[in-house]
């Protein structure tokens, strides 16, 4: 059995499910190309995290990539209301 020593709160609960959910798409996937489709994934997260979040993303992806020994390539398709969530990205691409 696997338990936490504390109540997890609604953002941390949200993203230990998508990368639960990722993992499980990505193990199983015949391609080596897949293309992401995320609605609003930043809700229930902090600002912070909000803005950390794209990165943290791409890093999982590489992460998961590396675990079951594949060269995943990926396109992410990403909606979202919040300002944060491309600060860091629009500001290193310009």
């Amino acid at each position: 059995s696997f338990g936490f020593s504390r109540a997890l709160s609604a953002g941390e609960s949200s993203m230990i499910k998508l990368y639960s959910r990722l993992y499980d798409a990505v193990k199983d996937c015949a391609h080596k190309e897949i293309h992401f489709f995320l609605d609003e994934v930043d809700l229930y997260l902090h600002p912070e995290w909000q803005r950390q979040w794209l990165q943290r993303f791409i890093d999982g992806l590489k992460y998961i990539s590396g675990v079951l020994g594949i060269n995943l390539k990926f396109q992410v398709f990403l909606s979202t209301h919040s300002p944060f969530m491309l600060t860091d990205f629009l500001t290193d691409s310009l």
